[in-house]
C-alpha cells in the first residue's frame, strides 16, 4: 500500500521558490539492500521529480521532506544561512510549539488530531532580516487515524507589512495534505 499526499507550494519569488500547483507525493515500502525502506516519490503534473529512500524505522519520511522545502525556499528567499534557519527550526520543534485539539474532516469521516503550531522565528534577533520570513509560521496536523500519522503539513510566510515592495498573496506557502491510501503502483 501507499499512502498519498497532495502537494501544492506558491511563492512570491519565481526565481528563488519553485511553485507547485498540483503536486503528489507517494510514500510505500520497499525492500532494500540494507533493508526495509520508505520510499518517498514527489510528482509534478504527473512526471516524477525526485525518489529517495529513508529508513524504514525512522518514520514517516514526509516531516523531512517538508521541512527541508520550507528551509531550502527560506534560504534562497532571504539569503540567509541554511545551517542558521535549521538550527532555528530544529530549536522551534523541541519547544513543542502550540498545540490544540482539533477536529478535521478526512475522507468524508470528522477525525479527532492534534495541530501543533511553530513560529521558529517570532523572536530571532535576525529577524529584520527575513522579510516576511520572520512571520513564518509552520503547522502540523497529526492523527492515528490516518495512515502515516498526518493529516496536513503547512508552512507560509506572509509578505513583508509595508514599504514599496508590498504585494498581495503570501511571500511562501507550501501544504503537503493526506488524500487517501492506495494500492502500490
Amino acid at each position: 500500500m501507499q499512502v498519498i499526499y497532495s502537494h501544492r507550494r506558491i511563492g512570491a519569488d519565481p526565481g528563488a521558490i519553485h511553485a507547485i500547483p498540483e503536486g503528489r507525493i507517494s510514500i510505500y515500502k520497499e525492500q532494500g539492500a540494507n533493508g526495509a525502506e520508505a520510499i518517498l516519490e514527489m510528482r509534478e503534473n504527473g512526471r516524477l521529480h525526485s525518489r529517495t529512500p529513508f529508513p524504514w524505522e525512522a518514520g514517516n519520511p514526509l516531516v523531512m521532506a517538508f521541512l527541508e522545502d520550507t528551509l531550502r525556499a527560506m534560504a534562497r528567499t532571504t539569503g540567509g544561512s541554511p545551517f542558521y534557519l535549521r538550527n532555528r527550526i530544529k530549536e522551534a520543534l523541541r519547544s513543542g510549539g502550540e498545540v490544540a485539539a482539533v477536529r478535521v474532516a478526512v475522507d468524508g469521516a470528522m477525525l479527532d488530531a492534534q495541530q501543533v503550531r511553530f513560529r521558529p522565528f517570532v523572536k530571532d534577533p535576525n529577524a529584520g532580516r527575513m522579510g516576511g520570513f520572520a512571520r513564518l509560521e509552520l503547522t502540523f496536523v497529526l492523527s492515528p487515524q490516518v495512515p502515516g500519522g498526518v493529516i496536513r503539513f503547512s508552512a507560509s510566510a506572509p509578505q513583508a507589512q509595508d514599504g514599496p515592495q508590498a504585494q498581495d498573496g503570501p511571500l511562501y506557502r507550501e501544504t503537503m495534505e493526506y488524500a487517501s491510501l492506495k494500492p502500490q503502483e
